[in-house]
């Protein structure tokens, strides 16, 4: 039973990281892409 529930909790700590680092990733992109466009319009 707990060998169960650990395992659970690693496989949503993989899943937690994943889901930030997709966020990160997305975040940094609209990030450059609006200092990009704040660049060109001043």
């Amino acid at each position: 039973m707990n060998r169960e529930e650990g395992q659970g909790l690693t496989e949503y700590a993989f899943l937690l990281v994943g889901v930030v680092a997709v966020v990160g990733a997305i975040v940094a992109l609209i990030t450059t892409g609006l200092t990009d466009k704040i660049g060109e319009i001043f």
